[in-house]
This record gives C-alpha cells, sequence and structure tokens, in this order.
C-alpha cells in the first residue's frame, strides 16, 4: 500500500487568527438560509461578543441580509438597536 501524504491545512505558513467578530459573520453567512438558525446563532453571538462589536455586528447584518431578512429573522435585532 502507498503511503499518501496528507494535505497541508494552510497554503501560507503564516496562519491567521479569527476574531470573534469574524467567526459569528462567517456563521451567520452559512446559516442564513435559515431564519430560526440565522436567529440562534445572532443571539449566541451577541451574547458572546463586546458592547462595541455587537453595535458592528448588527449594523452589517442589516447591510448584507437587509432590514426585512433581519426583521423577521430576529426583530429584535432592530428594536434594541
Amino acid at each position: 500500500m502507498q503511503h499518501l501524504h496528507p494535505i497541508p491545512r494552510f497554503i501560507n505558513s503564516k496562519a491567521r487568527t479569527m476574531t470573534m467578530l469574524e467567526y459569528a459573520k462567517m456563521i451567520l453567512q452559512k446559516v442564513s438560509f435559515d431564519q430560526g438558525l440565522f436567529r440562534t446563532e445572532l443571539y449566541k453571538a451577541i451574547r458572546k461578543l463586546m458592547q462595541e462589536e455587537v453595535s458592528e455586528l448588527k449594523k452589517w447584518c442589516l447591510e448584507t441580509f437587509g432590514v426585512s431578512y433581519c426583521m423577521e429573522a430576529a426583530p429584535q435585532l432592530l428594536i434594541e438597536g
């Protein structure tokens, strides 16, 4: 049997660390197909982020997914400001 070399995880040797805000954005993009999952992940992110990051995340959500989607998926997002 031939031994295969593992595929390297990173092409660039300088691995970059993802911030919690970046991670939250990535997750929200992946679950946006389902408003229930989106709401769950959004509120989990809000609990973990610092207040200034929460404001940035809310603004990003509104810009990325639109007011209509956000209002249906997570009405508190707009009500809480």
